[in-house]
């Protein structure tokens, strides 16, 4: 719940809080994203009485259906953003966007059903696309987030490619160093605004910077990469790639598995 909480508080406070404040200072950012993860700590509170009736009480089934519903859109905007460098902000934001809205409609459709024991399993009236499983559904959505991310970014203007400088997978070795975007930090005037903005800072935990325009306008340093053998990155490649295999094995053997086969076999 942890890196869930950490991930859609980054999303909201990146990808949505900035484009209506984009001279936002670091330090709203920081509380803005913390009061997000507030809200959603109280919203999974209040959320565990859905759970307990969700996928006939089943909580890891309901975890994995919630994550096939969400996850796949973000994992397809972050391979696609190592893997390309065509990748630019106007299609991840919207393939994320599609990608989320889609994984939510069904979440929503799904879930305002019940689903029937194994013993009335013949009198499920749910739709065929609500008995789709959801795992298939994970899959299909991946693809369409995909698409919609790769079509957009070939509509629109990429990024300079200075910018990109070492934050491809197949990059990371070059010596020069990405240009950073400039940012505008607009000067705070003591007035009860900024009083305001104090108090918060200090509820926060937020540090006072003595001085903000020196360190918005200082570089980033990017430490070395740590040398790698060619066989150790062999033999981790290997070993990834035959977990990756096994699991995909596993979860495909259990994904049909029903009880009621289980009784027809006896």
């Amino acid at each position: 719940l942890t890196s869930i909480f950490k991930s859609s508080s980054t999303i909201f406070t990146i990808d949505i809080w900035q484009r209506f404040r984009t001279n936002a200072p670091q330090w709203e950012l920081l509380i803005v994203g913390r009061v997000f993860t507030l809200i959603l700590v109280v919203i999974s509170i209040l959320w565990i009485p859905i759970i307990s009736i969700a996928q006939g009480g089943r909580l890891f089934d309901y975890i994995q259906a919630v994550q096939s519903f969400l996850a796949p859109p973000i994992c397809a905007i972050y391979l696609l953003a190592i893997l390309w460098k065509r990748i630019n902000e106007e299609g991840a934001f919207w393939g994320l966007i599609c990608g989320l809205i889609i994984g939510l409609i069904r979440f929503i459709w799904e879930f305002s059903y019940v689903v029937p024991s194994c013993e009335l399993l013949h009198t499920d009236q749910r739709p065929a696309a609500i008995k789709f499983h959801f795992l298939y559904f994970a899959i299909l959505l991946f693809v369409l987030t995909c698409l919609i991310t790769i079509t957009i970014s070939l509509l629109t203007r990429p990024i300079p490619e200075q910018c990109l400088y070492g934050l491809n997978i197949f990059d990371l070795n070059n010596p020069l160093k990405p240009t950073p975007i400039p940012t505008k930090i607009d000067p705070s005037n003591k007035n009860a605004k900024y009083y305001f903005k104090v108090i918060c800072s200090w509820i926060c935990g937020v540090e006072k910077s003595k001085d903000g325009n020196n360190q918005a306008n200082a570089l980033i340093t990017m430490p070395p990469l740590a040398a790698e053998s060619a066989f150790w990155r062999r033999i981790c490649n290997i070993n990834g790639i035959f977990i990756l295999a096994f699991c995909a094995f596993l979860w495909a053997f259990f994904t049909d598995y029903r009880i009621d086969k289980l009784y027809k076999s006896l």
